[in-house]
């Protein structure tokens, strides 16, 4: 079982955010994200506003091989593109994320199909769960 270490901003971030209606992920891994994961979002955010509606998305840029992706950030994208969560950005992962950006290249702000997840592929995704 995962401890989680909450700072005191995290948790007034957190409890504006359910006093706002916003859903969250629990912090406990396997469950069905929605807007939040506090695990990940805690390693930095920033908030993006496209189309009127502002979302918190990961600092965090994911990509194939990338040594450096925290494993709860790469678990966090699993459970959103619906693939087994591992906490690895693998083959299979990658092969997801490229299928996500292409199926949602008709939303502009979601591409390019590069495999690489930042701000706007984050976006997109939390946006659409």
């Amino acid at each position: 079982m995962r401890r989680l270490r909450v700072s005191a901003g995290l948790l007034v971030a957190t409890a504006a955010m359910a006093v706002a209606g916003a859903p969250m992920a629990h912090a406990s891994g396997n469950e069905s994200p929605q807007y939040w994961n506090p695990i990940c979002l805690a390693h930095g955010s920033q908030n993006w506003t496209v189309d009127g509606g502002t979302i918190p998305v990961p600092t965090e840029q994911l990509q194939y091989g990338n040594p450096y992706g925290t494993a709860d950030c790469v678990e966090f994208l699993q459970a959103l593109l619906g693939i087994p969560e591992d906490g690895s950005f693998g083959p299979q992962t990658n092969a997801a994320v490229r299928s996500f950006q292409q199926a949602n290249l008709v939303r502009g702000y979601c591409g390019p199909v590069d495999g690489i997840v930042g701000p706007r592929t984050w976006f997109c995704l939390m946006a659409q769960n």
